[in-house]
């Protein structure tokens, strides 16, 4: 009898945090790249270049990502800022926002549609997914390693980052 209302009290105070914790501001979990920080990333895209390397620095605040990813193989080269979001599952989803250079090699057009999709893997200690282009039916596997910055990634806050994709750009060989 003495136990119910300490029960009863327990079971309030509960639904009470728990209720409380729905209100509070909660940043996505994400382990590659923490709030208000800046990391680099090399590694590889296996799509219809499969010699493509690719470099990434990328920035975070709260549930927003941006940054520069460099891409070079036998395609050529390309340089494109991207953008997105972490979602309440630890995906990092982004796309272009910004061709900021392309130099396809002969035969090859830059596709500007790519969507981005990374999670973390803490035993790859690396960046882990894919990109999916349905303008160049262009899928790859991705892997992106961390690794120290040379120095600061100040192009990546340049304001250009609202800048949209032309429509102009299409995809290549296949």
């Amino acid at each position: 009898m003495l136990l119910r209302p300490f029960f009863g009290r327990m079971l309030v105070l509960g639904a009470g945090i728990a209720l409380g914790s729905l209100f509070l501001p909660s940043t996505p979990p994400f382990g590659a790249v923490a709030d208000g920080e800046c990391e680099a990333f090399s590694g590889y895209s296996r799509g219809n270049d499969p010699s493509q390397s690719v470099v990434m620095h990328l920035c975070r605040s709260g549930e927003d990502v941006w940054g520069l990813k460099n891409s070079y193989g036998v395609a050529g080269s390309s340089s494109y800022r991207l953008s997105g979001e972490i979602k309440d599952d630890g995906l990092l989803w982004m796309t272009i926002s910004h061709v900021v250079a392309d130099q396809p090699s002969d035969g090859w057009v830059s596709c500007t549609d790519d969507v981005f999709q990374f999670r973390w893997s803490d035993t790859e200690e690396a960046l882990v997914g894919r990109y999916d282009s349905a303008e160049c039916d262009d899928h790859a596997d991705m892997r992106v390693q961390q690794h120290q910055m040379l120095s600061d990634p100040i192009v990546l806050e340049d304001e250009d980052d609202t800048e949209t994709v032309p429509a102009s750009w299409r995809c290549g060989n296949h």
